[in-house]
C-alpha cells in the first residue's frame, strides 16, 4: 500500500507570489514581527512565531481531527497520501504546510 510520511512546516513565508500567471512576480512580505526598532528582535520574533502557531488543515485528516504543529510528523496511506501532497507539497507556495519526509 502506497504510504507517505509528512512534516509539518508553519514557518512563515518571506516572499509571495503575485500578479497574473503569465506574468508573475516575487514581491518581500512584511510580517507583524518586522515592526521592531531593532530589526534583531524581529528576527528572532518571527523565529519563534513557528513553534507557537498550529493548524488544521480541511480535508487532511477526515475523523481524525488534531492540531498540528510545527515539526509533528504523521504517515498517510493511499489516496490520503496522495491528496496530502497534491494540496498540501505541490500545490501553491501560500498551501506548502506539509514536506515529505518518507
Amino acid at each position: 500500500m502506497y504510504s507517505l510520511t509528512f512534516r509539518v512546516n508553519l514557518e512563515l513565508l518571506s516572499a509571495e507570489t503575485i500578479g497574473v500567471l503569465t506574468n508573475s512576480r516575487e514581491v518581500n512580505m512584511l510580517h507583524p514581527d518586522r515592526h521592531q526598532t531593532s530589526p534583531d528582535n524581529g528576527r528572532a520574533e518571527q523565529a519563534v512565531r513557528a513553534s507557537t502557531r498550529d493548524a488544521y488543515l480541511p480535508g487532511l485528516l477526515v475523523g481524525e481531527n488534531r492540531l498540528l504543529k510545527h515539526g509533528d510528523e504523521f504517515t498517510l496511506y493511499g489516496e490520503k497520501a496522495i491528496y496530502a501532497k497534491q494540496m498540501y507539497v505541490d500545490g501553491p507556495a501560500d498551501r506548502k504546510f506539509l514536506e515529505v519526509v518518507s
